[in-house]
């Protein structure tokens, strides 16, 4: 996909700066994108399941705009939460028009944030890493960063991984667990690197340790410089996004498992243990995260070149609308439970 048609992904932060000064529908104007715009188009455009050559993936690697077009979509985030807060601390924005404009600015920090942060994540460079965490911090998930790298890419498809819905949960409790569990294995991690070195767990080289004490900082100078109301609609947005973010993860393996081998072992992660697709839309503004099973094949290869995989698990619709539908546990698993069977019979599976 060339760069220029990937310039949807800054359609999102255009829409939600735009909604700022539109009253009624026009402060909704990211939510009608996101929930209603792209499912409708999804089901209109047939993606692709070709993949670049040697050559044409050499090229794309080397090309620098794909990771100048992830800096500037995470700048463009950054900026429309800076002007959120300016709003709602100055412009006295409230009902219906703070609603959408929130959301606007959550679906931003869960689809934008978060996920660029988890590209640059995966990257070796330094400043990459750093501005990832930034980004992250902003959604007030920056321990992802530990938990998501350490710990879901080892033990994504087993009851080890919170980030693995299991057949039959709802993604409502799966909310609970995903949350609470990836927190603490995040500190768990960290702890138990800490302790290899025998140093103390209990310092600011933990990690997961550090990003909590950055973010209670960050939100003790929200609330002293622009009010409690501020800093609330600041966490409710941060929120937002980790809902919109834990959608993502609960649909991406649902059901999805990994056999032990008969050393007591996982067996690899291969390219059943993940659901994709292949729709324009959502690989332009989730930067190719559809393509999710050759991105746990190799989690180091840039988003512009993972591949479509043949025999992987495809969804039946665009990761946009299997969003809205698993907000409804009973249609989710009416549709995908007996997919997950078929997969689950073919490839060998066991719970």
């Amino acid at each position: 996909m060339h760069p220029a048609h990937r310039l949807h992904a800054l359609s999102l932060p255009a829409l939600g700066a735009a909604s700022f000064a539109l009253p009624g529908w026009g402060a909704w104007l990211v939510p009608i994108q996101a929930f209603v715009v792209i499912p409708i188009l999804e089901l209109l455009i047939q993606g692709t399941k070709s993949n670049p050559d040697r050559a044409a993936e050499d090229a794309l690697r080397a090309d620098g705009r794909y990771t100048a077009l992830l800096y500037l979509t995470g700048l463009a985030h950054l900026a429309l939460l800076g002007g959120y807060l300016w709003g709602v601390s100055t412009q006295h924005w409230a009902g219906a028009d703070l609603l959408g404009r929130s959301l606007g600015v959550g679906f931003s920090c869960g689809i934008l944030a978060i996920n660029i942060g988890h590209e640059l994540g995966h990257r070796r460079s330094a400043r990459d890493r750093g501005f990832a965490q930034l980004l992250l911090w902003s959604s007030a998930y920056a321990h992802f960063y530990v938990e998501h790298n350490r710990g879901h890419h080892a033990n994504v498809g087993s009851r080890n991984d919170p980030a693995t819905a299991r057949l039959g949960e709802p993604l409502q409790l799966f909310f609970l667990r995903a949350i609470s569990s990836g927190i603490t294995s995040a500190w768990q991690i960290e702890a138990k690197r800490l302790r290899r070195r025998e140093l103390n767990p209990w310092s600011l080289r933990n990690q997961a340790l550090l990003h909590f004490v950055l973010q209670l900082a960050s939100w003790t100078a929200v609330g002293a410089l622009l009010g409690t109301r501020t800093l609330g609609m600041l966490m409710l947005v941060q929120l937002i996004g980790i809902l919109l973010l834990e959608s993502v993860d609960y649909i991406e393996h649902y059901g999805l498992v990994r056999r032990l081998r008969g050393d007591g072992k996982l067996e690899p992660v291969g390219r059943q243990h993940s659901w994709n697709a292949n729709h324009p839309m959502g690989r332009s503004i989730l930067f190719d995260l559809t393509r999710h099973s050759d991105h746990h094949r190799d989690a180091t290869r840039p988003y512009q070149v993972l591949r479509h995989l043949e025999g992987a698990p495809s969804l039946p619709f665009g990761y946009s609308a299997a969003v809205l539908i698993a907000w409804c546990p009973p249609l989710w698993f009416h549709i995908m439970n007996p997919r997950v069977a078929k997969i689950r019979s073919h490839w060998g599976m066991r719970a």
